[in-house]
């Protein structure tokens, strides 16, 4: 009898073990689904038939959960092909009863959502499937970040790709409907324009024009825009003008004959114009795009199209130095390129209480170290400017009793010394009495994102920057201060080839010593060095460690301990193939070699290269017309 009773009451110990576990389940599940995007979750029978629904498939369907009860998704009006894949799906799980995770997209109101369903088998106590529940998330917000970062990407590209064609064209006809077929793409108008003003053999002016996006014929019956109140700033180039909405602004309509757009001229709402400007700051002409929908035209359209722009400024240069100088041929070079979710619960006194595998790879911390201990011990978050300590968010929910975000620029603080930009939000875990006894945090790194804004934006200044350069040391100056603070280098310098092929002289330096600079301002091609070897082999020397550095050229040993370099990028300067320098940046931490880092570098030395051509033609032009005005 004793046994007897000892035995219940294991079992009644069992029992209220797990009716407190599965509490806790519920508990865990109720906090998850206030955590913005809320899941959603449901239950299904053998014949695919929902036996339960959690509310939250109202927010999403306008659907009440009840009425889900018995149908089948096909019959509640989930399209293909979403259905098909959807019921081969929850069809595996019951025949294999292993969990299986899908992603399907929904078209909807004229827009379509991305959702991911975890499908996870329940078992009988025969072991036999005798239900499927799945947790249903909506993504579409993680898609259209992830679209967003190809289309960084797609930018580099375009860019890439104009800047090898601008290089090698020498047809101005032909570069200015590269230039306008590229802004017409990248800032997403229906319409593009360029308009340049040229003279002819016999020195009467004519106008020099590309049309993009409709067929060039329909507009060869339409004037071509001049000084009009719309047109003129571009013209006289007071900078870049951009409208949502053209017809609204007060400046269209007042300019005869036609006062406003001409009958059968495509309908423009949205308008874009940047002028493009020569290095003398002689206006060459405009690039203007259009769009029949208003509001299209973004900030981040006007800078990529002014960067383009002083690229298409800079090649129209050089090919008019080409022709008049009949010196050298140029060609145009510039490449840019560049370019989930983490969970953590805690309890009431803000120690954790759970890690997912993301979680513990982006904190640097496992599970096993991290349980227990305070959250901002393992979460540590600061503002990413001030490097002010941001507020604990476990302390922000417990305080206000509801879902927090983080604010702009935090970034996580890693344990293995890692900073990381983070989103977030954070959400209270209530029990049955509506307490809250935990928080569920939700994070995610947009590092991938930041970096390829920072790749971009750097690139377009620094090619602005060439721009206005007037001399070869000027150019030099460029990557030795601007880019070698940007990027964080302790030193940089900027060589070309002289004498023949066989010496490397300094152009620009910093960071070097007086005697380094003595020693090093002219070496041979075929010294020992990481410039030179880079020239002499036309290949990038990256080298990521000092140890590597000491390994491969021990005669550097004292230079490189007094300079606090621990790694060094040194890269071939080229012009049509031909190397005409180098130049390096150096650092003081290492620096591990990666494509997107070797991308923006060589996107760099192309940049350079391109602006001393551009230098040395402009300094043969001025002795040709010296010597004519002597002879």
């Amino acid at each position: 009898m004793d046994q007897d009773n000892q035995t219940r009451e294991q079992l009644l110990a069992e029992k209220q073990k797990l009716e407190e576990m599965l509490r806790l389940r519920e508990h865990e599940i109720s906090a998850l689904l206030t955590v913005k995007p809320q899941p959603v979750i449901a239950r299904f029978d053998r014949t695919l038939r929902h036996t339960y629904v959690h509310a939250t498939i109202e927010l999403a369907s306008a659907i009440p959960a009840e009425a889900y009860l018995g149908h089948t998704s096909r019959e509640m009006g989930m399209p293909e092909p979403a259905i098909t894949r959807w019921e081969n799906a929850l069809d595996l799980v019951f025949e294999k009863g292993v969990e299986k995770t899908i992603e399907y997209g929904v078209s909807a109101l004229g827009r379509k959502w991305v959702y991911e369903s975890l499908l996870v088998p329940e078992f009988n106590q025969r072991h036999q499937v005798e239900s499927v529940l799945t947790i249903t998330r909506d993504i579409s917000r993680q898609k259209r970040a992830e679209v967003a970062l190809l289309e960084n990407y797609q930018i580099l590209e375009t860019v890439h790709r104009v800047g090898q064609v601008l290089a090698a064209e020498l047809d101005l006809q032909k570069l200015v409907q590269v230039v306008t077929d590229a802004g017409t793409e990248l800032s997403r108008a229906e319409i593009g324009a360029f308009f340049y003003n040229v003279l002819d053999k016999r020195g009467e002016s004519y106008t020099l024009y590309a049309i993009s996006g409709v067929p060039q014929n329909t507009f060869s019956q339409f004037p071509m825009p001049r000084n009009t109140d719309i047109f003129g700033p571009t013209f006289r180039g007071e900078g870049t003008v951009r409208m949502d909405d053209v017809r609204k602004d007060p400046r269209y309509g007042h300019n005869a004959p036609y006062n406003g757009m001409p009958k059968g001229h495509f309908a423009v709402s949205s308008y874009l114009a940047v002028p493009v400007i020569s290095q003398s700051q002689a206006v060459i002409g405009g690039l203007f795009f259009g769009h029949s929908e208003a509001g299209v035209f973004t900030e981040r359209d006007e800078r990529v199209i002014e960067g383009l722009a002083a690229q298409a400024a800079i090649a129209m240069d050089n090919a008019r130095l080409f022709h008049e100088a009949q010196d050298q041929r140029e060609r145009l070079r510039i490449t840019l390129a560049s370019i989930g979710d983490a969970v953590i619960s805690t309890d009431v006194e803000g120690c954790i209480k759970f890690m997912n595998a993301i979680a513990q790879t982006l904190t640097g911390w496992t599970e096993v170290d991290a349980l227990g201990k305070p959250l901002e011990a393992v979460f540590r978050i600061v503002n990413e400017e001030t490097r002010e300590t941001v507020e604990n968010p476990v302390t922000k929910v417990l305080r206000d009793g509801k879902v927090v975000g983080l604010a702009n620029h935090t970034v996580l603080l890693s344990h293995d010394g890692r900073e990381i930009p983070i989103d977030d939000s954070g959400a209270p875990i209530f029990d049955e009495s509506h307490t809250i006894v935990g928080v569920i945090l939700v994070f995610h790194d947009i590092t991938e994102r930041r970096q390829s804004e920072k790749r971009i934006n750097l690139l377009l200044q620094l090619s602005a920057a060439f721009s206005q350069a007037l001399t070869a040391h000027q150019v030099a100056e460029v990557v030795v201060e601007q880019a070698l603070k940007a990027l964080g280098a302790n030193l940089g310098t900027v060589m070309v080839l002289a004498e023949q092929g066989t010496m490397l002289e300094i152009l620009n330096l910093h960071g070097l010593s007086e005697e380094s600079i003595q020693n090093y301002r002219r070496t041979p091609v075929d010294f020992s060095g990481p410039v030179s070897d880079a020239v002499r082999m036309d290949r990038i020397i990256w080298i990521e460690t000092l140890e590597d550095y000491m390994t491969r050229y021990p005669h550097f040993a004292d230079n490189i301990k007094r300079n606090g370099t621990r790694s060094t990028v040194c890269i071939p300067l080229k012009i049509n193939e031909k190397i005409i320098g180098g130049f390096n940046l150096s650092f003081p931490i290492e620096k591990l070699r990666n494509p997107d880092e070797e991308a923006f570098f060589t996107a760099l030395a192309q940049l350079c290269a391109q602006a001393l051509e551009r230098v040395r033609l402009y300094e043969v032009e001025q002795k040709v017309r010296a010597v004519d005005k002597n002879g």
